[in-house]
C-alpha cells in the first residue's frame, strides 16, 4: 500500500503545477493572439486609408479585443498561483488566498467590462477617422457584405446600391482587394462598374 499513497502524493502536488503551466500558456497565448488581431486590424485599416480605397469594412467585433488581454493576465496570474502552490508543496495562507482572488476576480471583471468599453471607444475611433478622411456609413451592413457585427464605408455613397458591388461583396470568390481595385480601374476608364 505504501507506493499507491507516495503515487497518489505525487499526483496530487503535481496537478496544480500543470493545470498552472496550462493555464499560463493559454493566456500567453490569447493575450498575443489578441495583440495580434488589434495589430492587424489598424494596419489594415491604415493602409486601406492611405490607398484611398473606395470601400472600407470595418470589423466591429474584432475592437472587443483591445482590452482582453486582461482576461488573459488573470488566467496567467492563475496559473502562476497554481505553480507556486505545486513548487511550495502547500497552500498559500487564507489572507494571501483572499488578496490573490481579489486580484483575480478585479481582472475578470475589469476585462469583461473593457470588451465592451473598448469595443466601443475603438468602433468610435475609427468611425471618426473614416468620417475624417471623408468616408460615408452604408445605412443597411449587413445587406451590403451578409456578415454580422461589419460596417460598410464608401467614399461615394451610389457604391451602397450598385448591384454589381454588392454581389462581389456578398460573394465569397472575391476579397475587397478585388472589389476596390474593380472600382478604381473602372473609374480610371471613366465607365461605372460592369456587372
Amino acid at each position: 500500500m505504501a507506493p499507491n499513497t507516495v503515487s497518489s502524493k505525487k499526483t496530487k502536488s503535481q496537478n496544480p503545477f500543470w493545470i498552472g503551466v496550462i493555464l499560463v500558456a493559454t493566456g500567453v497565448g490569447l493575450a498575443l493572439l489578441s495583440i495580434w488581431i488589434v495589430a492587424f486590424t489598424h494596419d489594415d485599416y491604415r493602409s486601406l486609408l492611405s490607398e484611398s480605397a473606395p470601400i472600407l469594412l470595418q470589423r466591429r467585433g474584432n475592437s472587443a479585443f483591445y482590452m482582453m488581454p486582461l482576461i488573459f493576465l488573470a488566467l496567467i496570474m492563475l496559473g502562476l498561483f497554481c505553480i507556486a502552490i505545486s513548487i511550495r508543496k502547500r497552500k498559500f495562507s487564507a489572507s494571501i488566498t483572499q488578496k490573490a482572488d481579489k486580484v483575480f476576480s478585479t481582472l475578470l471583471i475589469a476585462g469583461f467590462l473593457g470588451i465592451f468599453v473598448g469595443g466601443y471607444l475603438g468602433n468610435q475611433y475609427w468611425s471618426a477617422s473614416f468620417v475624417n478622411a471623408g468616408y460615408s456609413l452604408c445605412q443597411h451592413p449587413s445587406g451590403v457584405t451578409a456578415e454580422w457585427l461589419t460596417d460598410v464605408w464608401v467614399d461615394n455613397t451610389g457604391l451602397c446600391q450598385d448591384q454589381d458591388v454588392l454581389r462581389k461583396l456578398r460573394s465569397h470568390r472575391y476579397t475587397l482587394d478585388d472589389v476596390n481595385h474593380h472600382i478604381q480601374s473602372s473609374r480610371v476608364q471613366g465607365s461605372p462598374p460592369s456587372p
